[in-house]
């Protein structure tokens, strides 16, 4: 590759042009990076979970808008869904996680603040 440049650069006498070792090697090293760049960036993508559309909402917190027991509204990213609960009755305004979706049901159980990371915990 670098005699490639070597040879595709020449000067006015027709001769190969004078393009440092460094440049070669300067440039030869950023394409690379570029390239292993790319190449991880596209295996680790269809790895990543959705966080677009309803699989998405899938470990979202959100609140009860209404006692749910078990059925009820709650709201996820500001939208309002039907829930079921999955571990008993929740009351209004407490704060759920959803744990699956189906048919366009919102599946939840109550948020518990000691399963949050130490880091969200307030």
């Amino acid at each position: 590759m670098a005699t490639d440049v070597v040879v595709a650069v020449k000067t006015d006498d027709g001769g190969p042009g004078d393009i440092s070792g460094n440049v070669i090697f300067t440039a030869a090293v950023i394409l690379t990076i570029l390239l292993i760049l790319i190449v991880v960036i596209g295996l680790w993508g269809p790895h990543r979970r959705p966080v677009t559309g309803v699989e998405g909402l899938v470990g979202e917190a959100g609140e009860a808008l209404e006692p749910l027991d078990p059925r009820g509204m709650v709201r996820v990213h500001g939208e309002l869904w039907q829930a079921e609960s999955v571990a008993g009755p929740i009351g209004k305004d407490e704060d759920i996680r959803v744990t699956a979706i189906k048919r366009l049901r919102l599946y939840v159980e109550p948020l518990n603040n000691d399963k949050k990371p130490p880091h969200e915990r307030i």
